[in-house]
């Protein structure tokens, strides 16, 4: 689903209790036909993260899935760390095919996803890129996997630093 689709689908959810979004949407043909068809992509796409995930379930080998490469990154001691802005679709992408493997591989504090406030996903501002290299220095001060503790205390710091 391409990023513009991901972000009409995102401000849908919070445009459905305006009467005054309801009047715009409803105002246009090209904008209901629009709506339409990105709802269908996100229904298609939310069947196949389910699908995707009864088949990990029930032990089906994926190794095309996202989450299958994260988790077979983290096996070899590589410690990952993403940086988004707040309102990038990458994220929504990145949380939903990473899944539950995801959530555990950040829980592991064996991947880390850090959020920018304040930037559009390509941190065109001149103050949203000063907020990008303060977590990216963060981040790169923090040392090897192979130096476990005190890679926890720099990703402690590294965290404490993502907005």
């Amino acid at each position: 689903m391409p990023a513009r689709r991901i972000r009409i689908v995102s401000r849908t959810g919070r445009a459905m209790f305006s009467a005054r979004q309801w009047r715009i949407l409803l105002g246009e043909p090209g904008r209901v036909r629009l709506l339409a068809s990105v709802l269908a992509e996100r229904a298609v796409r939310l069947l196949q993260l389910r699908l995707r995930a009864a088949a990990a379930f029930v032990g089906l080998p994926q190794r095309d899935a996202l989450a299958t490469q994260l988790a077979a990154v983290c096996a070899r001691g590589v410690l990952l760390n993403f940086v988004f802005s707040k309102s990038d679709p990458g994220l929504v992408l990145l949380r939903e095919d990473a899944g539950r493997i995801g959530v555990r591989l950040e829980s592991d504090r064996r991947m880390q996803v850090c959020e920018v406030e304040h930037a559009d996903h390509t941190f065109a501002g001149a103050s949203a890129r000063q907020r990008l290299y303060a977590a990216l220095d963060m981040l790169l001060a923090a040392p090897s996997a192979l130096e476990a503790p005190r890679a926890d205390r720099a990703r402690q710091a590294a965290a404490a630093a993502c907005p």
